[in-house]
Parts: structure tokens; sequence; C-alpha cells
């Protein structure tokens, strides 16, 4: 079993099960869904977007390919998911336009109904 917390060891690893057609069907699901978001927030040069809940990094990476001057700060409560983000920035030559954040504190907040 793996070190990494469970929200990392399934989103890394168990999402797909390790079956390849999986994750092609996976991605070709969520690359639409992923250029959608990138769209409205139109990223302009020297921009900086913040992925709140960065998972793996599929927003934030694709905007810092599409706005090269650009930073994208990378948010997520595992500390493992923000550092295979980090690997991943330090392969692909752009961790010097990443900030990774890890919130010190997570407040739990009920829902009511207001009648």
């Amino acid at each position: 079993m793996s070190s990494r917390d469970r929200w990392a060891e399934w989103l890394l690893n168990r999402r797909c099960g390790g079956n390849k057609a999986e994750l092609t069907r996976t991605m070709d699901y969520l690359t639409p869904i992923r250029d959608n978001v990138l769209a409205h927030a139109a990223l302009k040069e020297g921009e900086t977007l913040l992925d709140v809940g960065c998972g793996d990094g599929l927003i934030a990476f694709r905007a810092l390919q599409q706005a090269p001057s650009g930073t994208v700060i990378f948010s997520d409560i595992s500390a493992d998911l923000l550092n295979h983000a980090r690997a991943l920035a330090e392969q692909m030559d752009t961790l010097s336009r990443c900030l990774l954040s890890k919130p010190q504190r997570t407040t739990c907040l009920r829902c009511r109904t207001i009648p």
C-alpha cells in the first residue's frame, strides 16, 4: 500500500485502476471541461491563475502552456498532490512559474436551510 494520502492515491493510481483505456476515456471526458474552464478564465500573458483544489494539475498545467509568461498557484489540501505537481513542474521546466500552497487550516461549515 502507498504511503500517500487517500485522495492522492485514488487520483494518481486508483481512479482508472491502472487501465490505460479507462485513463484515455477519462481524459477524453475531462479535457473539454478543462478547456472550457480556461476559456472562461480568459487568462492573459503575465496574469496569475489560482487553481483551488488543483489535484493532479489538469487545469494548472494547461494554463501554464496557454500563458507562457503567466504564473499558476497550485492549491490543494493534499501535500502529496502538491509534491506530485512540483515534480511534474520540474520535469516540464515550469517550476519557476508555479507557486504551491497547502492551506494551513481548514474550516468545515455546516449547511443550514433558511426558512
